[in-house]
Formats: structure tokens, sequence, C-alpha cells
């Protein structure tokens, strides 16, 4: 069983690929926007009541973690593109105050993997954000996250142009778990 925490997820794309893989999974999904957690909670019951990313603390995962007979432990975000998109032609990076989220996303990142190395289980997790950024903001990101990103096009996958960064690692412990394969 894998335990999720997703950030700024929108309508819980990382609980509908678990789905899809017939991965069981339990966690917390924070989401500002309520209509989309309101989409969230009634669809994946197994999650715990939505948070706020900005309020998300280490006893509150840890307490989560220890309840949910989990495995392994995810974490997995979607900041906000508008902050980073050129195709916005206004980017203002981490200037705009939406990508003060970038900064609790590491901030959660870190508290997960340290509950997983308390419990000594697996961690792993990913981050993704529009491929439009510029160099600086990739650059940016990249030192926020400590590993460089890589490009997957959605269009590889099926007929839509959605070209994406993805930061993220996956343990070597991971490949002996049937869900290695969504991070490779």
């Amino acid at each position: 069983r894998l335990f999720i925490v997703s950030v700024c997820d929108g309508i819980g794309g990382i609980f509908a690929a678990c789905d899809s893989l017939k991965i069981s999974f339990t966690g917390i999904n924070c989401e500002a926007d309520a209509d989309l957690r309101q989409v969230v909670n009634k669809r994946w019951r197994q999650l715990s009541p939505s948070a706020d990313a900005f309020k998300l603390d280490a006893k509150t995962i840890r307490k989560l973690l220890a309840a949910s007979q989990a495995s392994a432990v995810l974490f997995a975000a979607g900041p906000n593109c508008q902050p980073f998109s050129s195709l916005s032609g206004s980017a203002k990076g981490f200037d705009d105050p939406r990508a003060n989220v970038v900064d609790e996303c590491v901030r959660i990142r870190d508290i997960c993997s340290a509950a997983a190395a308390d419990r000594r289980l697996p961690f792993a997790w990913l981050l993704e954000e529009v491929a439009s950024m510029s160099e600086e903001h990739r650059n940016a990101f990249s030192q926020k996250l400590g590993c460089e990103p890589v490009l997957i096009h959605a269009a590889d996958f099926g007929w839509v142009h959605r070209p994406r960064l993805y930061w993220g690692i996956a343990l070597e412990s991971m490949r002996r778990r049937p869900w290695y394969d969504l991070f490779r």
C-alpha cells in the first residue's frame, strides 16, 4: 500500500494514475481550490480530508503515515504554472505570490522523506511544472529541488500537446515494488 501526499494536484491526477495501475493507496491531498478538493474527497474516500499545504505539518503527516499501514511513501506536486509559463507573456516567476507554494512543496517533500526514513519505508517524489518556463526559472527549481528535470511530452502518449518538466527521485529499493515503473 502506497501513502501519497499530493500538493496542487487539481482533480487528483496522481490518485487516478494509481487507480489505473491498480495500486492500493491512501494519503492526503492538499489543493487550494475548494471545488477541486470536493471532487477529490468524493472520489477517493480513503484519503484524509484535504489540507492547506501551508498548514500541513510533520505531526499530521507522521500520524497519518503511522495509521496507513503503507509500505512506501510518495510525495507528488504540480504547483501553479501561471507564475512560470512563458505563454502568459508576463511570467513573474518567484516574484509572483502564487509561486510561494513551491517552497511549501520542498518543505512538505522533506517532511515526507524524514517520516518515511523514520519508519524505514522507501520514499519517492515527483514535481511537475510547465516546460515553457525560462531557463532562469528552471534553474531555480532545480536548485530548490536538488536535481535536474526530465522533459516528458504528453504527445508521446496521446493526442495532446502538453510538454512538462518533472523533477523527482526513486530510490533503488523501489525497483522491487510493483509501482516502480511510475518513477522511470
